[in-house]
């Protein structure tokens, strides 16, 4: 039976309560050096892109254009302001394309100095970067900061610190904290297991995978489009029966519809950045799958510059 990972975490979150202060760059806590262009019309092509799962509506790139141009000095701190001292999980978050830089360099200001990891920003949809778990002091003595974008455009969210137990990676405390933009939701957990194979379905292209033994498949998926799409996975029995699995179709960016796993809406699928505008959200789900099924999957319609994701895992 397909299972919504989102609700299960929702509930992993209240039993374990955690500390989580998320630093928007739209909030006090962020500082920003150099030009940046953003996707809510102050851009070069003066146009709005879509924001679906960004903390606040809104995220930042460098720009090789007009007013916007990249200068090469461009850095974005965000700093939290902690309730207590301890151990925190630092990621971060960006919108991923194509066109993105693969050199986009994160320091980490900590308790016991600084660290610099290289992040790859190229792919789709929005993503959470884990820069790691490192030991912070209470109040405003630490932050996360993109500090150099490598030459090429990068992409910045927000920042979000979670408390942890030493030594055992729980989350500690009951308390959830969202420094400007809007409530953060729960992410969904990445399963440690590793794939035998990932499908990662571009758009207007089917991919199919046939299990040669029983396993599982979890998908993540988000039809963030800006005309009429769709996305499909089906699983397709050994003896040629098929289930619509996923489906959803949406007539644009403006269209309200949810995604239907097993023709059930997953509400959270789909959001509203403010009355009137909704936005699709990216979710993961998963089900079990039986040896000689295959799995179908495809993304079609007119996506504009929207840049839906579609990746499927398969376990066995």
């Amino acid at each position: 039976m397909a299972q919504f990972l989102s609700g299960i975490i929702f509930l992993l979150v209240s039993l374990t309560s955690a500390t989580e202060i998320v630093v928007d760059d739209k909030s006090p806590g962020c500082r920003l050096e150099g030009n940046w262009a953003d996707n809510l019309g102050d851009n070069p092509e003066g146009k709005s892109f879509s924001s679906a799962g960004t903390v606040g509506g809104k995220y930042l790139y460098t720009s090789k254009h007009g007013r916007w141009k990249r200068t090469g000095r461009e850095k974005a701190y965000f700093t939290p302001d902690l309730p207590k001292a301890g151990k925190y999980k630092v990621e971060v978050s960006y919108r991923a394309s194509e066109n993105r830089s693969p050199r986009v360099e994160w320091e980490v200001s900590h308790a016991s100095g600084k660290k610099r990891s290289m992040v790859n920003q190229r792919g789709d949809g929005l993503v959470w970067h884990n820069l790691g778990t490192f030991e912070f002091e209470a109040g405003k003595k630490g932050y996360a900061a993109m500090v150099s974008d490598g030459g090429e455009s990068a992409c910045v969210d927000a920042a979000r610190f979670t408390l942890v137990n030493p030594g055992t990676g729980n989350p500690s405390n009951p308390m959830e904290e969202v420094i400007g933009g809007t409530p953060v939701t729960p992410a969904t957990p990445e399963t440690t297991e590793k794939p035998s194979q990932t499908l990662n379905i571009s758009k207007g292209r089917d991919s199919e995978h046939t299990f040669s033994k029983d396993g599982k498949a979890v998908v993540r998926i988000g039809l963030m489009t800006y005309g009429k799409a769709s996305a499909l996975v089906e699983i397709i029995k050994a003896d040629g029966s098929s289930q619509k699995w996923l489906s959803w179709e949406r007539e644009n960016d403006s269209d309200p519809s949810p995604l239907l796993v097993n023709g059930t809406p997953h509400e959270e699928s789909i959001f509203e950045e403010k009355a009137g505008d909704p936005s699709a959200r990216v979710v993961t789900v998963e089900t079990s799958v039986n040896a000689s099924d295959t799995i179908r999957a495809s993304l079609k319609g007119s996506f504009g510059r929207a840049n839906p994701m579609l990746r499927v895992r398969i376990f066995e």
